[in-house]
């Protein structure tokens, strides 16, 4: 009875098979993957989403930057506190990074005489991993994962 079935084991056995090898594909391909400039990134957005990917560029605080309004006296010219996401940049194309790392928010914070980044120091050169995400609006950014040492 056994040897009525077995055609179609083999066949599902089979099946298992490539899907554990393409998925360990994968995996290896996330893990050992190339090094993409943001500009890369950003031509390749929609095929790169929900993938982890290596990306290199120079950390810089987004040019939008958010501050508070108050009134600064001649004494304390810094009295706003701002705030900026943290971008990584090359060759005019810049991505978002977005997300926690070490129990902080990944970002960049301080007042209109300067900023400070975290986990990244503007103007570096860094190579981080994290996930290509889309959020709503049309908006792409790097759930950041951490920075490849590599």
């Amino acid at each position: 009875m056994i040897l009525k079935y077995l055609p179609k084991i083999l066949v599902f056995m089979g099946l298992i098979a490539v899907l554990v090898s393409c998925h360990s594909t994968d995996e290896q391909n996330n893990q050992n993957g190339d090094v993409l400039s943001p500009q890369m990134v950003l031509a390749n957005k929609e095929l790169l989403l929900n993938r982890t990917i290596r990306v290199r560029g120079i950390a810089e605080a987004d040019a939008r930057v958010l501050c508070t309004l108050m009134a600064c006296s001649q004494e304390n010219p810094c009295c706003n506190m701002c705030g900026a996401a943290l971008q990584l940049c090359d060759a005019g194309s810049c991505i978002t990074l977005s997300g926690s790392y070490s129990g902080r928010q990944v970002g960049c914070s301080g007042n209109e005489c300067g900023l400070t980044c975290f986990p990244l120091e503007q103007g570096g050169i860094y190579q981080v991993i994290g996930v290509w995400k889309k959020l709503p609006y049309e908006q792409y950014v790097l759930k950041f994962h951490g920075i490849d040492v590599r």
